[in-house]
């Protein structure tokens, strides 16, 4: 296994190299702990009123799959732990 600046290359024998990353570097894993943390907060009252929370959930519920389709098609490495 070699390391290499913005990942790792994977090689075993008879199959193609493959790049793979930490799981602290994917995008998408960062965006969905934000998302749950931002959830949380307007669900224990971290929001100036009730109608900032509404919205806020609104726009988490309605945006998060829309993102992570979006941050899935441009991936192109694997991640490990």
């Amino acid at each position: 296994m070699e390391r290499f600046d913005r990942g790792t290359h994977v090689h075993e024998p008879g199959r193609p190299v493959q790049l793979v990353k930490r799981f602290y570097r994917s995008k998408t894993i960062i965006f969905n702990v934000l998302t749950v943390v931002v959830i949380i907060a307007t669900m224990f009252g971290f929001t100036p009123n009730q109608e900032v929370a509404e919205v806020t959930t609104g726009l988490l519920v309605a945006l998060a799959p829309i993102v992570n389709i979006i941050l899935r098609t441009v991936t192109n490495k694997s991640i490990t732990l």
